[in-house]
């Protein structure tokens, strides 16, 4: 210790006052030492420290920083002291995003959507991002499967705009009960309009059809230089939801391959004003030119027009109206062939017919054909009969006549009831038979009585229960309630 003491450079120069004394174990002096080196260690000067003197030979590389690391200090790059902060960037803390920075300088404004613009994130309101999604007023979006859901069958407000349901027959021409007559309703809720009769030929199309469509409706031209077409009439109740907004009217079309001058399709929306459900059907006054719409009669008026141009394949056409006609009660929808030339033989197909509320055309909505058919029953109904079927029971009310009661679906009115046929009556207490006519007498919208009027065969006994049946092929009744 004498020996570092007296290798001091500072002690030789100092004063007296300024030393301590240091003696060796003899009492002799050994050296001096500076009073302040002595008294200042741990104040004045640091002591030894062995982690101080980790830190001091640690390498002071730009961006190293101390860490403990257990036992000792050492020297850890940011990387690595971040690990052992706990920071690491991407697993403990988020990295930095100029994206994430533009949405963190968003205004929370009530309603808004976050929306990618292209270049960054900004903040939309409803209407605005509806139209970033495709979903605004002008955008006609398609959704796979929307027709499986809860809201299936609530959109079309037409029924058996598929075509599927045809009750009276699948085929009508002139020689055809019913016939293709003007103002006759053939395909079930479809009603022939046409300039004169036996204009077009109308039966239901199974192979020209559009994709995932099992029918079509099929338009031959029977008669030259004429036009026509198919319409729909919408009761009272259900145009109520569409009266006052705006609907869209549209339906697949294509004409045939070998057409000489059928090209082009009209399509009308138009609102009976009159007494509701009391409509003019034959709804055309004049059906005046190519190019132009029909004349409608009184209390009818057009909402909205458009005319398409055909080809051998479907298309979708449309026409969107407005239905502000004042006091408006009933709609209708015209789906014609525009052409005044029509050639004797030429072709146009319809399909998948649809009116909606909507500003624009949905794809369309196809139904189970069971609801498709309870639905058209409700406006004509057609029970067959097989040969000598049993069609209803009753009572004899003398030896030549007998009372019959035919149940049916409820009809949106009193239907008119047709019956044909051959007819003959039995008694069911010894089973003979008596042959005569059969007419609907009393009617409602759920059942008729029949009045069957015997000329031949064995004498029936009033009171007797009878029993009604028809005795030809295809014979059967049909209950007609169309608007």
């Amino acid at each position: 210790m004498g020996t570092a003491v007296n290798n001091l450079p500072a002690v030789a120069a100092a004063a007296d006052d300024d030393y301590v004394v240091v003696y060796d174990t003899s009492g002799a002096i050994v050296g001096k030492m500076l009073r302040s080196v002595l008294l200042g260690v741990g104040s004045t000067v640091q002591g030894y420290d062995a982690q101080l003197a980790a830190i001091a030979a640690l390498a002071r590389t730009d961006g190293n920083i101390i860490v403990g690391d257990g036992s000792t200090w050492v020297a850890e790059s940011g990387a690595t002291a971040r690990t052992s902060l706990g920071l690491i960037i991407g697993t403990d803390v988020q990295a930095y995003n100029a994206l994430l920075a533009a949405i963190a300088g968003l205004t929370p404004t009530d309603g808004n959507i976050i929306v990618g613009d292209g270049a960054t994130f900004v903040a939309e309101s409803g209407a605005t991002a509806r139209t970033s999604l495709g979903l605004g007023a002008g955008d006609t979006p398609t959704f796979a499967g929307m027709n499986d859901g809860p809201l299936a069958g609530l959109r079309n407000a037409l029924m058996n705009g598929c075509f599927r349901v045809w009750q009276r027959g699948t085929s009508f021409t002139s020689a055809t009960t019913p016939a293709n007559n003007d103002d006759t309703h053939l395909a079930d809720r479809w009603c022939l309009l046409s300039d004169g009769n036996d204009i077009l030929d109308v039966s239901q199309e199974t192979t020209t059809v559009p994709t995932g469509n099992y029918a079509a409706a099929k338009l031959d031209v029977e008669t030259a230089n004429k036009r026509a077409g198919l319409a729909q009439f919408i009761e009272a109740r259900d145009a109520a939801k569409l009266i006052g907004s705006t609907c869209t009217f549209s339906v697949k079309a294509c004409k045939g391959s070998s057409n000489a001058t059928v090209d082009s399709i009209r399509l009308i929306v138009a609102a009976w004003s009159g007494t509701a459900d009391s409509l003019t059907s034959d709804i055309v006054s004049s059906w005046g030119t190519e190019g132009s719409s029909p004349t409608l009669a009184a209390n009818w008026t057009i909402e909205g027009a458009a005319t398409g141009t055909l080809t051998d394949t479907f298309q979708t056409f449309s026409v969107s109206a407005a239905i502000d006609t004042a006091s408006a009660k009933n709609i209708a929808v015209f789906a014609m062939i525009e052409n005044d030339d029509a050639t004797v033989g030429d072709l146009v197909y319809l399909a998948g017919a649809q009116l909606e509320l909507s500003s624009v055309a949905t794809p369309f909505e196809f139904r189970h054909y069971n609801a498709e058919l309870a639905m058209c029953q409700r406006y004509c109904e057609v029970i067959g009969y097989a040969t000598n079927g049993i069609v209803a029971v009753g009572h004899a009310i003398s030896t030549a006549n007998a009372y019959f009661d035919i149940v049916y679906s409820e009809k949106r009115a009193a239907p008119t009831i047709v019956l044909t046929g051959t007819w003959d009556a039995i008694n069911a207490s010894f089973g003979g038979a008596k042959t005569g006519t059969a007419a609907a007498s009393t009617i409602g919208r759920r059942n008729a009585l029949v009045v069957f009027s015997g000329s031949g065969g064995s004498n029936l006994a009033a009171g007797d229960a009878t029993w009604i049946r028809n005795t030809s092929a295809g014979g059967n009744a049909r209950m007609e309630a169309e608007l």
